[in-house]
């Protein structure tokens, strides 16, 4: 399941091409924005319960379920759901370039229907259908392509490098995060004290990746290791 906020979070990818897998069985889309709201204000009629609430402004009580909207609370949300679905929008022409020049075909998408994995690829809203080893491969792949990006040299301070037997290697700023990922039991810090060899610098941008991608912690690779940034 990867629909509505998930999908939104997915353009993160911006134009890197191949870069947004789906499982089989995934399900996705669901463009939109939905505000739920119920009026119980009947039901507790009926039973004799009132609400008192008490607030500093009656918008503050705009969606409260023991009280029906009135036509300005409505207008209101209505406001606030559009502008929402506009930046939705806005955030998927960043992840799906072709929807930056054709925004009808993105409008007829985003009517909040969900569709599986081969109806997204068909319509442009995912790269490639496969499982997380064909995602981790194309991570690689990339992780090669950006390898030979960042001149080669000392470190600019101290580092070290953690490994573990996830296969991540990062620098020292991260160690507590991977250990607090569960990942510090078996890992062991290794001092740098120069760029990697060329065969390890595609395996430290992908591992770095994956570790910030799977792992929700800050990597830092081989350079800017003193400045706490990751590079990726």
């Amino acid at each position: 399941m990867a629909a509505s906020g998930g999908y939104y979070v997915a353009m993160a990818v911006g134009d890197q091409q191949r870069s947004i897998y789906a499982e089989p069985t995934t399900t996705t889309g669901s463009i939109g924005v939905l505000i739920p709201h119920y009026d119980l204000s009947g039901l507790l009629a009926r039973f004799d319960v009132k609400d008192d609430t008490l607030a500093t402004h009656p918008r503050k009580e705009m969606l409260s379920m023991t009280k029906p909207m009135t036509d300005e609370q409505r207008e209101l949300v209505k406001i606030y759901m559009n502008e929402a679905f506009t930046r939705f929008k806005e955030m998927i022409k960043g992840g799906r370039p072709s929807f930056r020049t054709d925004e009808a075909a993105l409008d007829t998408l985003a009517t909040g229907e969900v569709f599986t994995a081969n109806q997204a690829k068909e319509r442009g809203l995912i790269d490639e259908i496969g499982f997380i080893e064909d995602a981790i491969d194309r991570v690689i792949e990339m992780g090669r392509s950006v390898a030979g990006a960042y001149p080669r040299g000392p470190l600019p301070g101290p580092a070290f490098a953690l490994w573990s037997q996830h296969g991540v290697l990062a620098g020292s700023s991260v160690a507590a995060g991977l250990r607090s990922a569960g990942m510090g039991h078996s890992a062991t810090l290794l001092p740098l004290d120069g760029a990697l060899p060329e065969p390890e610098r595609p395996r430290l941008a992908a591992a770095a990746t994956l570790a910030r991608t799977f792992r929700g912690v800050s990597c830092v690779c081989e350079r800017d290791v003193a400045s706490r940034r990751c590079v990726l």
